[in-house]
C-alpha cells in the first residue's frame, strides 16, 4: 500500500523508499531492480521518492545511484533525500547533475558495513567482467574491440577446441585484464574506444555502460561463468567486402585462393571444421547462466549448426546478429521469434551502387533493402552500424538518411585495419572534415573530432596496389566509383 502525508495542505503519495545504506549488504543489482520497478514515463506532481542516508556512505555508492537515475530517466525533482551527514549531504549534491531536495536532520548515526563495491572507476568496462568473444579461429578474447588481446594458458592461445568456456573465463591472463580495470587504467589494447572517446565519439565501452547490465554487475564480486557470449560462427559469407579478407569470409577465401595457393588449411581459419555433435553438446554446457547471445560471422544466417543451439537455450536470453541483411530465412525467424528480445545490427557501410561495389556479392542492394523491410514486421529491435572508411567517409549521409527514413538506430565505428583503407590515410584531410562538419546529421558531424590530432598514414602506394589488384580481378574501377574521394587520396 502507498504511503501518503499531506504537507503545507498538499497530499503527498509515496511510490518507493528506501534506506540506501541498505545497500551495501544486499544484491549488488538489487538497486537497479529497486528504481527500475518505479519508472514511468509521466509522474503525478504530487508523487515522492524518498531516500534515507542515516548510516555512513561513499562517494561510489552515490555516483551508482545517479547514473542509475539518469540512465532510467527518473526526474529527480520527485526525490526527496534524508541524511543525518553534512558529508553525505555533500556526496549527493556533488554527484547529481540538477537540484535536489536534501533535509538534514538529527536522526542517530546507523551501523552500516563499510564497502567499496559500488565505488568502480570512471573507466570501467563491462567486456571484461561479463563477455567472452570466440573468434572466427576460436580463439578467446574479452570482445571484438580489444586489439590482440588474446587470453593465454602460459604462452598457448586458449582456443574453443583445447580450452572450455569456464577455462577462459577463470584465466590468469583474463582476471589480469580485469584487474586493470579495477584499478583505473586504460589498457592500451582498448584504444579503439579510447581513441573514439579522446575524439567526443561513443566507443563501444561506453555504449556497453549504457545497458542494463552496467547497473547489475558487481565488479568487485566476478561472475563465475560470463553472463554474455558473442560467438563468431565460422567464416561462412556470401560477401566479400573490400575492407574484409580471407580469414573471415569464405567468398573472400575462394577468390584468393585462386590467386594464391598458399592460403592457410581450412581448419586453421575456421574453427568450426573441426567440431563435433560433442563439442557442441560440451559447449552448451558452459552456458547454463547466460543472460546474451551475440552471434557474429562471416554471416552468421548462413550458419545452420548454431539453429541446435538455440532451441536449448532459455528463452528469456537476449539474442543479437551482426548480419549483412542478405538472408531472411523464415525457418531461423520463427525460431527466434520464441525468444523475448532478438537484436539485429545490420552490416550497411554504403547504399546502392557503391554498396554493391564494397560488398561484391551476388545479392545487392535492392535485396537487402527488401529484407530489412521484411524484418522491420518481426517485432525484432533494429540498428545499423556503418563502418566508416575511405570508401564510404562522403556518403554517411546517404547512410544515415537511409537509416533515419526507416525509423533505424544507427551507429559509426571508423576503420582500424588494413590500415591503407583508414580515413586517415586521405591526404587532404580538410575537405572530409568540411564535409562532416556540415552534415545535416549531428552524428555525422561528431566524427570530424576523429581526425583531431591524427597524422597522415601516407600508404599512399599500398592502397592503389591493394584497389588496382581487386578491381582487375573484378572488372571494377574505384576512380570511376568514387570520383569524389580519388582526388583526395
Amino acid at each position: 500500500m502507498l504511503t501518503k502525508y499531506i504537507c503545507n495542505g498538499v497530499e503527498f503519495v509515496i511510490i518507493f523508499k528506501k534506506e540506501i545504506t541498505e545497500y551495501y549488504s544486499q544484491p549488488f543489482e538489487d538497486m537497479f531492480y529497486d528504481l527500475k520497478s518505479i519508472q514511468k514515463t509521466e509522474y503525478a506532481p504530487n508523487e515522492q521518492i524518498i531516500i534515507t542516508a542515516y548510516g555512513n556512505t561513499d562517494q561510489g555508492i552515490w555516483r551508482h545511484f545517479f547514473r542509475i537515475v539518469e540512465y532510467l530517466d527518473i526526474p529527480t525533482f520527485f526525490i526527496h533525500f534524508s541524511t543525518n551527514n553534512r558529508i553525505t549531504e555533500r556526496f549527493i549534491h556533488a554527484n547529481c547533475k540538477d537540484h535536489v531536495n536534501c533535509t538534514v536532520d538529527t536522526t542517530d548515526l546507523r551501523a552500516t558495513l563499510g564497502s567499496t563495491r559500488f565505488d568502480y572507476p570512471e573507466t570501467i568496462c563491462t567486456s571484461p567482467f561479463t563477455n567472452l568473444e570466440i573468434m572466427t579461429n576460436g580463439n578467446y578474447r574479452p570482445c571484438c574491440q580489444a586489439d590482440k588481446q588474446f587470453l593465454y594458458d602460459n604462452d598457448t592461445k586458449m582456443n574453443v577446441i583445447t580450452h572450455s568456456v569456464s577455462d577462459a573465463w577463470h584465466s590468469e591472463s583474463y582476471n589480469s585484464f580485469r584487474k586493470d580495470f579495477l584499478q583505473g587504467k586504460k589498457p592500451s589494447v582498448c584504444h579503439l574506444c579510447w581513441s573514439a572517446e579522446s575524439a567526443g565519439i561513443s566507443s563501444k565501452r561506453q555504449h556497453e555502460l549504457k545497458r542494463d547490465i552496467a547497473f547489475t554487475t558487481d565488479f568487485y564480486n566476478m561472475q563465475n561463468s560470463p553472463i554474455e557470449l558473442d560467438i563468431k560462427l565460422g567464416f561462412s559469407c556470401n560477401s566479400k567486402c573490400r575492407i574484409c579478407y580471407y580469414g573471415r569470409s569464405s567468398a573472400w577465401y575462394k577468390e584468393d585462393k585462386k590467386f594464391n595457393e598458399n592460403l592457410p588449411e581450412l581448419h586453421e581459419i575456421d574453427y568450426t571444421f573441426a567440431t563435433t555433435e560433442e563439442f557442441w553438446n560440451n559447449f552448451k554446457k558452459d552456458l547454463q547462466h547466460l543472460k546474451s547471445v551475440k552471434f557474429i560471422g562471416g554471416e552468421p544466417m548462413l550458419d545452420k549448426k548454431h539453429v541446435s543451439l538455440l532451441k536449448v537455450l532459455p528463452k528469456d536470453v537476449n539474442i543479437s546478429y551482426n548480419t549483412n541483411a542478405t538472408i531472411f530465412d523464415q525457418n531461423l525467424v520463427n525460431e527466434l521469434k520464441k525468444f523475448e528480445k532478438v537484436n539485429l545490427s545490420f552490416s550497411i557501410d554504403n547504399i546502392g551502387e557503391k554498396f554493391n561495389y564494397e560488398r561484391h556479392s551476388i545479392i545487392k542492394w535492392d535485396t537487402v533493402t527488401s529484407n530489412i523491410q521484411k524484418y522491420k514486421n518481426c517485432n525484432f529491435d533494429l540498428d545499423i552500424v556503418c563502418t566508416v572508411s575511405i570508401f564510404n567517409v562522403l556518403d554517411l549521409d546517404d547512410v544515415a538518411d537511409y537509416a533515419s527514413k526507416n525509423n533505424i538506430d544507427i551507429d559509426f565505428a571508423f576503420l582500424d585495419r588494413p590500415e591503407y583503407f583508414s580515413v586517415l590515410n586521405i591526404k587532404n584531410k580538410e575537405q572530409v572534415v568540411k564535409y562532416l562538419q556540415t552534415s545535416k546529421f549531428q552524428r555525422v558531424q561528431k566524427l570530424a573530432g576523429f581526425f583531431t590530432g591524427k597524422k597522415y598514414l601516407g600508404l599512399k602506394r599500398e592502397l592503389q596496389a591493394e584497389l588496382n589488384k581487386i578491381d582487375s580481378r573484378r572488372n571494377e574501377n574505384f576512380a570511376l566509383t568514387y570520383a569524389q574521394i580519388s582526388k583526395l587520396l
